[in-house]
């Protein structure tokens, strides 16, 4: 069974990366969308992972599989129908399609506004995370809601120097802008999830400010060449980060001086297998309900109570990862620090399968597709683009679990990023919409006919001649 499970997980995954290339390729269609992010994240956390499991037997400490093939066929037809219903929901459930069509007047910011916005994002983030968060209760909001102001930085300083990519005058005060951010996101930070969102969010504000308009081949190299620059950074972060806990940042350079390359070497294997959360996903089949109770929707309600601290609801129920580890018994750690990846088929073998496989499936594909219509209706504003791209690498990990923490904190960030934002609007350009344009002779045949590619490039020379 065990063949038979890895067989049916390996179709999954070419299918999925057959979508992913599918979108990548064909002009008509958005190449970097939320959809493409959150594929991108079940592919590695619960395709591969699972993958990974089943033939190598490696599973987290006192996660061992008692029955691996059983359990992997389980999770491989439950994580086939899950993906398949939230790909469906994505794309058939007609959700914001009528307001998808794009403004007649929009909002565009030159090189020189999203400079300022960049800096004042770092300022509004610094007061957020280092001032504000020591407020009692609310500073724990906070501090989510700097992290999407951070990234928002790092987003405007990439969108300007996208606009002008050879003028140096733009491009060195970008540099430097996206470098201090990702420093702050390493200030005082266990998770890695900030520093990824500041690498996914530069390709992101780039694609949608400039990249959007060249050769898919071309694009393809260059996300890929931010995110070869940007990987060691994660990884040498994952490698030195250490026990549980805040690490300032004089810490975390003489972590890098004196790191051991058997850490990064144990921190890359840990990324390639998907952080096991696929075979966490296997061993939660394995005991819910024999061993242990299901927990009916017990993401939804964590989702809907996250908001109350636990400083007022002393009892509030510990999230699903950190509940594994008292339920195995793993030893050797501080478990009430402690948590795992349950993966998001996980989630649903606790939250009774045949009911939350379909309707968290229906509501992820409605929140997918409600980001991505938002980001269509205001294609070429920073004001939206950056936001919602600010959510990225929460979506990027909703897969691995724990789901209601990584959605209601890509929630967060963007809300963190349009406050960053959203005051520098009323003096960002107004251009209104010629809702008749006809591409030109000699126009590169992948954008023929495509009025809203015509619109966007006319709408970019018009500020960049301001």
């Amino acid at each position: 069974m065990v063949i038979i499970a890895c067989l049916i997980l390996l179709v999954q995954g070419l299918l999925l990366l057959g979508v992913v290339i599918r979108d990548l390729f064909d002009p008509r269609r958005e190449a970097i969308t939320m959809k493409l992010v959150f594929i991108v994240g079940f592919l590695l956390f619960q395709t591969s992972s699972g993958i990974f499991t089943l033939l190598t037997g490696e599973t987290e400490a006192s996660l061992e599989l008692a029955s691996p093939g059983l359990s992997g066929l389980k999770f491989a037809m439950l994580s086939s129908i899950f993906i398949t219903l939230a790909l469906l929901t994505y794309e058939k459930v007609p959700i914001g399609r009528r307001d998808a069509d794009q403004e007649s007047e929009v909002r565009i910011a030159g090189p020189g506004l999203l400079l300022l916005m960049a800096v004042t994002g770092i300022l509004i983030g610094v007061l957020l995370k280092d001032v504000l968060v020591t407020i009692p209760i609310l500073g724990a909001l906070t501090e989510m809601l700097s992290t999407g102001s951070l990234a928002a930085a790092a987003g405007c300083a990439a969108w300007a120097w996208s606009l002008r990519p050879l003028n140096m005058m733009i491009g060195i005060p970008a540099l430097v802008t996206i470098a201090g951010t990702c420093l702050l996101l390493l200030q005082n930070s266990f998770s890695r999830r900030g520093l990824v969102a500041a690498v996914i969010i530069v390709v992101w504000a780039a694609y949608f400010a400039r990249w959007r308009y060249v050769p898919r081949s071309s694009l393809l190299s260059r996300a890929l060449l931010v995110i070869v620059l940007g990987f060691p950074l994660i990884l040498v972060q994952s490698a030195t980060r250490g026990h549980r806990g805040t690490v300032a940042l004089n810490e975390y350079f003489y972590r890098i001086a004196t790191i051991d390359p058997r850490d990064v070497a144990d921190a890359a294997a840990s990324m390639a297998s998907g952080q096991l959360a696929g075979g966490n996903s296997m061993w939660l089949l394995e005991h819910y309900p024999s061993t242990f109770s299901y927990m009916p929707l017990h993401s939804l309600y964590a989702f809907t109570t996250f908001v109350i601290p636990r400083a007022i609801w002393p009892g509030k129920p510990p999230g699903l990862g950190n509940e594994m580890v008292y339920n195995s018994g793993m030893t050797g750690v501080v478990r009430e620090e402690q948590s795992l990846g349950p993966g998001i088929i996980g989630h649903t073998a606790v939250d009774i399968p045949f009911i939350a496989i379909p309707l968290y499936a229906f509501l992820l594909g409605c929140f997918l597709r409600a980001l991505d219509q938002w980001v269509r209706r205001y294609p070429f504003s920073p004001f939206v683009v950056i936001p919602v791209g600010a959510a990225t690498s929460q979506v990027l990990a909703i897969p691995r679990g724990e789901l209601a923490l990584f959605t209601f904190n890509a929630i967060a960030w963007i809300a963190g990023a349009v406050i960053a934002l959203l005051p520098f609007r009323w003096l960002a350009t107004r251009v209104s919409r010629d809702p008749s344009i006809e591409t030109e002779e000699g126009e590169d045949e992948e954008l023929e006919g495509r009025d809203d590619v015509q619109q966007h490039i006319r709408v970019l020379e018009e500020s960049e001649s301001r």
